[in-house]
């Protein structure tokens, strides 16, 4: 074990011997330890569980790692010995009180909370397309983005596709197969509502008092032997009328197989309980 110093120069000092490299410290490569560094710090470990250790020994002492620009401290990361031990890593100077990232001795992870109370637990006010409540977001290069959210003034919870400040796009559930359940944990059909009070409900958000006006519609449509989609048949609930009022009537529609995508009216059951067929202005029951 010697001290080792280069010539004049590379102006390198080695700790042991140029050979083993055991602590070289280079005059521009940098530091390193078991090797000739390639960067300013570099360090070599060959057994099976080495590496670097920080270890704080201070009453309630934070071993930490700061990441600095220009002689500030950015980032800080480590763990919190006034915090349950917790391993964080903070945006600023020190990593006590609250930090962007959290593991606790249970493992979970939190991010934007101090106490994850799930493997991951996220907390935030970051948005989509304005919304001041989105948790997590998904982007991709071309700005489509998936974000999922929790409203803390309303109480809800949504998902949401979109390209913000753009469009609002699709979003697919089950796109390769499979059935969706709300309810339910053994869906039986395409979609299966389960609860005591299993309604679905059609809005149209229209301002309107045209007749025919404020429409839903349930469109059926099949693929024929060459693969093109047909529209088969529609019921509809419609305005009747054109007072401001809640009158409404139900349309049934079928395809005579030269409508297209506008099947033709059969029937109608109007505001007044009426029942036309092959009319659209029933004048009795």
């Amino acid at each position: 074990n010697k001290l080792y110093f280069r010539d004049e120069t590379n102006k390198d000092i080695y700790i042991n011997s140029p050979v083993d490299n055991q602590i070289t410290i280079g005059a521009t490569s940098g530091v390193g330890i078991n090797t000739t560094p390639a960067e300013t710090f570099h360090v070599v470990d060959t057994t099976s569980e080495g590496g670097v250790l920080i270890d704080n020994t201070a009453t309630d002492g934070n071993p930490i790692l700061a990441f600095g620009l220009s002689g500030t401290k950015t980032f800080t990361m480590g763990v919190d010995d006034g915090d349950s031990d917790q391993f964080k890593i903070f945006s600023g100077t020190a990593i006590d009180g609250t930090s962007e990232f959290v593991i606790d001795g249970s493992g979970n992870v939190g991010i934007g909370t101090a106490s994850p109370d799930a493997p991951l637990d996220v907390q935030g006010t970051d948005a989509v397309a304005g919304d001041s409540n989105s948790i997590i977001e998904a982007t991709v290069s071309a700005g489509d983005q998936l974000g999922f959210g929790i409203s803390s003034t309303n109480s809800y919870a949504w998902i949401r596709s979109a390209h913000p400040g753009v469009a609002f796009n699709n979003l697919l559930l089950q796109p390769d197969g499979g059935n969706v359940g709300i309810g339910t944990t053994t869906a039986g059909t395409l979609l299966e509502l389960n609860s005591t009070a299993p309604y679905l409900t059609l809005r149209n958000s229209t301002h309107e008092n045209t007749e025919g006006g404020r429409e839903s519609k349930i469109i059926f449509e099949g693929e024929q032997t060459d693969g093109s989609d047909s529209t088969l048949a529609v019921i509809q609930a419609s305005h009747d009328g054109t007072s401001d009022d809640e009158k409404g009537d139900l349309i049934f529609s079928t395809n005579d197989g030269s409508d297209g995508a506008a099947p033709t009216e059969r029937m109608r059951i109007d505001s007044a309980g009426d029942v036309g067929i092959k009319t659209d202005d029933p004048v009795g029951s």
